[in-house]
């Protein structure tokens, strides 16, 4: 995907409280590195992976890997958020699912992703 590709970024109802608690300029901060991550996703897929993180490794309906990934904002502030392509409207999605000062990365991740896909039928934890 290169190009003419539309980044949509979109956050959780959850997440939107959680977002809303934090500074304008941690706000400013989470949205300019989703922006980051997501342009980045579209253009340097080898930069995007080094900076993704998937501290848990999910397969939805044994077919689908997971597109949840753990990003650090700065030392104290992280997110998880889902990217996801849309090769038919030519979009990537980032959605915000998450966003926490320190804490366990990984009960964070797994509380993410249990809620995420808890419309899927069968998610294994890999």
């Amino acid at each position: 995907m290169q190009g003419d590709e539309n980044l949509i970024i979109e956050l959780t109802d959850d997440c939107e409280k959680k977002f809303r608690s934090f500074s304008d300029k941690e706000q400013t901060e989470i949205v300019n590195k989703i922006e980051y991550f997501g342009e980045l996703y579209m253009t340097d897929r080898a930069e995007f992976f080094r900076n993704a993180r998937q501290p848990v490794f999910f397969r939805i309906n044994d077919k689908f890997d997971s597109s949840l990934y753990y990003f650090r904002i700065n030392n104290n502030l992280k997110i998880i958020a889902s990217v996801d392509e849309d090769p038919v409207f030519e979009s990537v999605t980032v959605t915000l699912l998450s966003a926490f000062r320190d804490g366990d990365i990984e009960k964070n991740f797994r509380t993410a992703a249990q809620s995420f896909y808890r419309q899927f039928a069968s998610v294994e934890q890999i």
